[in-house]
């Protein structure tokens, strides 16, 4: 059986890369605090609940009564469809409903230190879990020189994984009445998991059976140490932020890999001769590290009779490529480079809250959220979503004595446009299996939230 046989399934694995999609490429994605949530986030220069930790720590010194943040549930619900993704007229999709990333924090308030503001927090600032697979049974009416193959029954199966956190002590001091500086530094902690497995086979006669096994997974948990400062301006209708988060330090970090290749059943070279073969590498305890860049932001609010209207904006510097996981260089031709960089991104929102009834308000918001990944970016780049979300959000709040209720509903979108990923020729060039020229990506996620702040 000619090469040809084997190399799709494996150019097919590398090709569905693309549809493993981390959230890490996308800066605005999560929201975090009860009214800051509602607002898409878009609060740096007028947060007022314990998301200033985040959002904008030169905040927390003009909050007159900070929260403690006891509950901030948020549910996601992801669609992800690759419309002719494994073969035309065959999709790929995954569905998930998972606790998205939410906030616990609390302030206090030292007597010695008059002035000075403190708080901490727990920040899960990423989580990711898709899982896309697909089994099919396609004819293919002979393969070249093997015209006694009719079918090939495949398995094709890709998982990742991400879950970062990042926990924060806050200190804020007001240098004026209407002024406010703070920093947090941060600890963040990141576990990342991808794996790709396929699984084909073909019936070449009566008493032998051509089959296919390929496995390439990589795993990392990496410590990094970074900071965000921030300073405020608030009168009785105006209010000015501007942020500035300083690039990462790596502090320890380890991965493993492990890749295999095992081929059965099959004429390799032509020869007349089944060739078997089975190629492994599993390395571990690998020095990892993860970066993430630095960033400068800004944020206005403007309190009208009964409406306030919030506005951010913020930019962030690309990262030069690098190696996440230091793979051994003599085996580097059977595994991926595991590599990561992204270019620089904008994202920019507009939000809104006013009075519904006594002692409830209501919110809305929308904020864009672009990738971080260049339009060029190749398949070693551990992120690869080049789509641009859009975030549109809404909700309101239910004042109920010293506490408050949030409830609200946010919905994303993005689109992506992949080059075909799958083309099985026989002999002479022609197509036999052959994935649409262009397939339609498109994600979809619905956030469902309810928080519960009580003012100390």
């Amino acid at each position: 059986m000619p090469n040809r046989f084997w190399g799709p399934f494996i150019m097919l694995v590398a090709g569905l890369n693309v549809t493993v999609f981390g959230q890490d490429a996308h800066y605005w994605t999560s929201q975090f605090g009860t009214r800051s949530t509602l607002l898409g986030g878009v609060v740096i220069g007028s947060v007022d609940d314990m998301g200033a930790t985040y959002y904008n720590p030169g905040r927390l010194a003009l909050i007159e009564n900070p929260s403690f943040l006891i509950s901030a549930r948020v549910y996601d619900y992801s669609v992800l469809l690759l419309r002719d993704g494994a073969e035309d007229g065959t999709d790929l999709k995954s569905n998930s409903f998972n606790p998205a990333p939410g906030l616990i924090a609390g302030s206090f308030k030292p007597k010695q230190l008059s002035g000075h503001h403190f708080a901490y927090s727990v920040l899960p600032r990423i989580k990711v879990n898709y899982e896309l697979s697909v089994r099919q049974v396609t004819d293919v009416g002979g393969l070249g020189a093997n015209p006694g193959i009719q079918q090939v029954k495949q398995e094709i199966a890709l998982q990742q994984k991400i879950d970062e956190s990042w926990w924060g002590l806050t200190w804020s001091y007001r240098i004026h009445p209407r002024v406010g500086i703070g920093i947090t530094p941060y600890l963040a902690f990141r576990k990342e998991h991808q794996s790709e497995r396929v699984l084909a086979g073909a019936e070449i006669s009566e008493f032998l059976v051509a089959t296919a096994i390929y496995i390439n997974e990589f795993s990392y948990s990496t410590y990094r140490a970074l900071a965000k400062t921030g300073a405020s301006y608030e009168d009785s209708t105006l209010s000015l932020g501007v942020t500035v988060t300083l690039p990462s330090l790596h502090v320890f970090g380890e991965g493993s890999t492990v890749f295999s290749l095992t081929q059965s059943g099959g004429d390799l070279n032509g020869d007349g001769t089944i060739d078997d073969r089975l190629t492994t590498s599993n390395q571990e305890d690998i020095d990892a590290q993860y970066r993430s860049t630095w960033a400068v932001g800004g944020g206005i609010a403007y309190r009208f009779r009964h409406v306030r209207v919030h506005t951010s904006a913020e930019w962030y510097a690309g990262v030069s490529a690098y190696e996440v996981i230091e793979v051994d260089s003599t085996l580097r031709s059977l595994t991926l480079s595991i590599s990561h960089y992204s270019q620089p991104v904008f994202n920019y929102g507009v939000g809104a809250e006013f009075t519904l009834i006594r002692k409830t308000r209501g919110y809305v918001s929308f904020a864009t959220d672009r990738s971080a990944v260049p339009a060029s970016s190749d398949a070693n780049n551990i992120s690869l979503t080049t789509w641009n979300f859009y975030h549109f959000t809404g909700g309101a709040s239910l004042a109920i004595g010293q506490s408050e209720l949030v409830l609200g509903l946010s919905y994303s979108q993005g689109k992506q446009i992949l080059p075909t990923i799958f083309d099985l020729q026989d002999e002479l060039g022609v197509d036999l299996i052959k994935t649409a020229d262009t397939i339609h990506a498109r994600v979809q996620r619905w956030k469902f939230i309810f928080g519960v702040s009580i003012d100390l």
